[in-house]
């Protein structure tokens, strides 16, 4: 099973400003590279959908694939809950 996530980088509290220094897709690039690597030292890894920063919804969107293929139902929620949580967090 895949499922598509779109994370909205422009309301990310840095993008205005990393935008109007950078323009949109470097400070959405930027962003990624951050989000990344908190998932990364959490063990979540997932691939970027249709090469990253995707036209659908506007600028500063991102979208991700995630599969679900081989995990338990508990690692699955377990995934998914520590997901959330690093976006809760990084949204901040």
């Amino acid at each position: 099973m895949f499922v598509f996530m779109c994370i909205h980088f422009a309301k990310h509290p840095d993008y205005p400003a990393l935008a109007a220094e950078l323009g949109h897709t470097p400070a959405t690039n930027n962003l990624q590279q951050r989000f990344w690597d908190i998932l990364a030292s959490k063990l979540i890894l997932f691939c970027p959908a249709a090469g990253g920063e995707h036209t659908i919804g506007g600028q500063g969107n991102a979208f991700y694939r995630m599969s679900f293929a081989q995990p338990t139902y508990e690692e699955i929620r377990g995934a998914v809950r520590t997901l959330r949580e690093c976006i809760q967090g990084f949204m901040a």
